[in-house]
């Protein structure tokens, strides 16, 4: 019977990490991280900051997506690699009619500026 109870235990902690790895890379290839990757390139104070940004890292578990049709909310934490520094990124994103756009973000815990492009377009 104690055979039983820890075959059922090994049984959920493998659905529940096959579910978390799933999760993880299915976030990788949303179109709002695909967005975020492209603001943190395009960023002009990302860049003053870290130089070019070589490498975008997405935490494990520093992602939230949640969309509903056209329109949606997606948060992402990520460290970044720059060929001047490193950091730390939080960035939100909305997406209204099929849109993702970058609607705030954060990098080593000061505002990263949200140009007029980045709001419009993908």
């Amino acid at each position: 019977m104690h055979y039983l109870k820890i075959k059922w235990v090994v049984v959920i902690v493998v659905i529940a990490l096959l579910a978390c790895i799933g999760g993880y890379v299915l976030a990788l290839k949303s179109g709002a991280y695909e967005r975020a990757n492209v603001f943190v390139m395009t960023s002009p104070f990302i860049r003053q900051q870290l130089g070019d940004v070589r490498k975008m890292r997405l935490h494990p578990f520093g992602y939230s997506i949640r969309i509903s049709g056209v329109s949606g909310h997606a948060a992402f934490s990520c460290s970044l690699e720059g060929t001047q520094g490193n950091g730390e990124l939080a960035v939100t994103l909305l997406k209204e009619v099929g849109v993702w756009r970058v609607s705030s973000a954060t990098l080593n815990g000061q505002s990263v500026p949200v140009l007029k492009d980045d709001k419009e377009q993908i």
